[in-house]
Order: structure tokens, then sequence, then C-alpha cells
């Protein structure tokens, strides 16, 4: 992968997010299993910056992976990324604003195999916490309204002030406004590498659910 050490953000490369790239692209190589819908599964990666869940799906076998930013340098590393790993006609990128655009493909109609909702940190404090958690649940609650029935929801939070049992409570009000029943498979964190210390709760910061559609 094409990397910027030094101007990318968080060494370039989210390595905390290492582990859970390699869960969800378990989910595509197994879709026939987990009733994808389809001859191959479609993803699509929101805040996908350097598009390294997207392009692990795409290892992973999935059909179409299109990775939606609003960084115009992440989109040109994600291209470039795609034509070192030979995914050039699989994986696409678009700038765009990722609330308003997933508002227009639900308006639209249309339906993806996994989607991926990785945002930047909404809370960067406990008293910016009740807006977090409406802006997280607007953007999972367009993410499940997307999936079929089998689909997974793969949302993400970097901010250590939205706890687990905030997270849960945006999760399991996105899924009922959106009018779907999801089972939790696995909740996760940082990989290992990042590790969470006793004298320090900050160290627990990242959040990462990995969610089936059961039923509209």
């Amino acid at each position: 992968y094409a990397v910027d050490l030094a101007g990318g953000h968080k060494t370039g490369h989210y390595l905390d997010q290492r582990d859970n790239r390699l869960r969800a692209a378990e989910l595509v190589r197994d879709y026939g299993r987990h009733g994808f819908h389809g001859d191959a599964p479609r993803v699509l990666d929101v805040f996908s910056y350097d598009g390294l869940f997207g392009l692990r799906a795409a290892q992973a076998g999935a059909g179409e992976v299109l990775c939606l930013d609003q960084a115009a340098a992440a989109g040109e590393r994600v291209v470039a990324n795609a034509a070192r790993n030979d995914l050039t006609e699989r994986v696409a990128f678009e700038r765009v604003d990722a609330m308003d655009d997933l508002g227009a493909r639900v308006a639209a109609g249309e339906a993806w195999d996994l989607v991926v909702v990785d945002p930047p940190a909404f809370a960067r404090s406990r008293r910016e916490v009740p807006g977090a958690k409406r802006g997280y649940g607007e953007l999972f609650r367009r993410g499940f309204q997307l999936l079929p029935r089998g689909g997974f929801l793969v949302p993400a939070t970097c901010s250590f002030n939205l706890r687990r049992d905030d997270f849960f409570e945006v999760l399991t009000k996105a899924a009922r406004d959106a009018g779907v029943r999801a089972t939790l498979i696995e909740l996760t964190g940082a990989a290992p590498d990042h590790p969470r210390r006793l004298d320090l709760p900050e160290t627990d910061y990242l959040k990462c659910a990995f969610l089936r559609v059961e039923a509209r």
C-alpha cells in the first residue's frame, strides 16, 4: 500500500483497525455461507480514507467496492493502492460528503451486501457526546437502510468519550429507526499492538461492531 507517513492521519494507515479489516474480509470471503445476494458481494466503504477496508474486501472476493471520502488525497491513494493490487476493475472512489451521499443512496433504493461506516471522532469531550450520538446514529441508520436481509453493517467509532454502552444504545436505536432487526456477531476494539492499559482508560477508545441484518 502507498502510505503517507509524514502527512497522513494516525501513522498514515490506521493500524489499530488492521484486525477489523481482516474480520470484515472474512465475511466477504464466506459470503455464500452467509447468504449474500448475487454472484459476489457489493461493498460500500464509507469514510474510507485510503480504502483499507475496501481493498481487503476486494482481495477477499468482493465483486464491487466503492470507497467514499471527502479527502481528495486519500482518494488518490485508494486508486493507487487498487492499481498496486490489480484491483482497479473492482475498486472505485468517490469524493463526497458521506452523510449527504448515504441519504441520496437510500433515497435511490441502492442495496449493498456489506457496509463499513468508520467516521472520525465526533466526541472529543463528554460534553459533545449527545451531538455525537445523533451524528453516529444517523450515519448508522442510513447504513442499515442500504442492506438487504442477510447483509452486514460494520460500524466503528474511535471516540473514547462514546463509551461501549453509548455505542450499543446508538446501534440499537439506528436499527430500530431503520426498521431492521439486527444481530451482533462480534464487538471488537483496536489491534493487539494498541494495548488497553488498566491505569489509562483512554486506551480503550476504538469500538467496532459486526452486525447482520436478520429481517426488515
